[in-house]
């Protein structure tokens, strides 16, 4: 018959009346093994609290009576924690780290402890380390965890039972606050206000000078979060300042200025050049905002004309991502306009306020001949 094997932890048992000059060794190298692999191992007996009126506290050192309790403390190991209860020193009770182990009867810990002789009944108990527990099945009832992550698998809430949370945080993501939002009001319908925000600009360092038949970014774009297939709707208050006027056709011409409100996927800086009418990406709405006529060729106007306007426009989200909302200006038949934003100048404002509404689709329009 050859060597066979423990059930649970295949230890070598060795054949008896054969193996020669092996028993040693395969004796050895069970017994190492079997201490390391019990080392951790918990007993029923130290986790449930136990009591006790052999225990002794000086310096940072628990000790149980040598002779009465020598091996009171002999399946504790160090790095475990120890909990006190009962002694009349505070400092003597509460969860205390074992730093080392001096023998069965002796902890040596990171507390510093009021001297107390034994006497007392003390309660003591193992405190579970829970990464060192592999809970497979069962129930556990009346447990407080003081810190755990839940990684592998779902917590589901019993019917009729609570997630009392009002002691502490609920801690959650951007997405899921929505979505307990959205849950708990019917909000379809109603705008959400998101975001508000103003320009600055007042002095001609911030005019931009306009190209011919293109849409220029008149200032830094504004951002804010879109989800996926949300409506959005933008409300836009500017002041331009139309500030120099040239033209560049022959005498009789004319120059008009727009102003445009954008939004899209991309951020875009001031004087950035959006391309031609009808290559303006996401052109929400725009509007004629001035004209001045027969201005002979190569004349350069000074103008302070200004007019407060509000423009808006309504999008649905076509992804999840950081949008960008921002006004371009658009002039006709000049050669060196200049127009800027005022902001604060004699009550004067341009901002941006932006809503978001859950529950309404945006539809296109159809009209029909009279």
């Amino acid at each position: 018959m050859a060597n066979t094997f423990s059930t649970n932890y295949g230890y070598t048992k060795s054949e008896i009346g054969a193996n020669n000059d092996n028993w040693g060794t395969d004796l050895n190298t069970g017994i190492e093994a079997i201490d390391g692999d019990i080392v951790r191992k918990v007993d029923k007996t130290d986790v449930v609290t136990q009591t006790s009126n052999k225990i002794a506290f000086a310096g940072t050192t628990i000790t149980a009576n040598s002779s009465t309790a020598s091996t009171l403390f002999e399946n504790f190991q160090a790095g475990d924690v120890i909990s006190i209860a009962g002694s009349s020193n505070s400092a003597n009770n509460g969860n205390h780290t074992i730093s080392s182990k001096t023998n069965a009867y002796t902890l040596v810990t990171g507390t510093s402890f009021t001297t107390e002789s034994e006497g007392t009944t003390l309660s003591y108990h193992l405190v579970p380390k829970y990464s060192e527990i592999n809970i497979d099945g069962g129930t556990v009832d009346g447990v407080t965890v003081g810190g755990a992550t839940i990684a592998t698998s779902d917590v589901t809430v019993g019917s009729s039972k609570t997630l009392d949370v009002s002691g502490g945080t609920l801690t959650t993501s951007t997405a899921q606050k929505q979505a307990i939002e959205d849950g708990a009001v019917n909000r379809d319908g109603t705008p959400k206000l998101i975001k508000v925000q103003a320009l600055t600009g007042t002095s001609s360092s911030d005019e931009v000078d306009f190209v011919d038949t293109n849409w220029i970014i008149a200032h830094d774009s504004i951002s804010f979060s879109a989800t996926s297939g949300k409506l959005y709707l933008i409300y836009a208050h500017c002041c331009p300042i139309v500030s120099q006027i040239q033209t560049a056709g022959s005498g009789g011409s004319s120059t008009k200025a727009f102003v445009g409100l954008c939004c899209e996927t991309t951020e875009r800086e001031r004087a950035d050049n959006l391309g031609a009418l009808g290559n303006i990406v996401g052109k929400l709405s725009h509007r004629y905002i001035f004209h001045q006529s027969y201005l002979s060729s190569g004349v350069v106007q000074t103008s302070t004309d200004r007019d407060n306007i509000s423009l808006q426009g309504a999008l649905v989200a076509g992804s999840t991502a950081t949008h960008y909302v921002h006004f371009a200006g658009y002039w006709m038949k000049h050669g060196g306009s200049l127009m800027r934003f005022e902001h604060g100048n004699d009550g004067n404002s341009s901002y941006f306020s932006i809503y978001e509404i859950s529950g309404v689709s945006l539809t296109s329009g159809t009209s029909s001949s009279p």
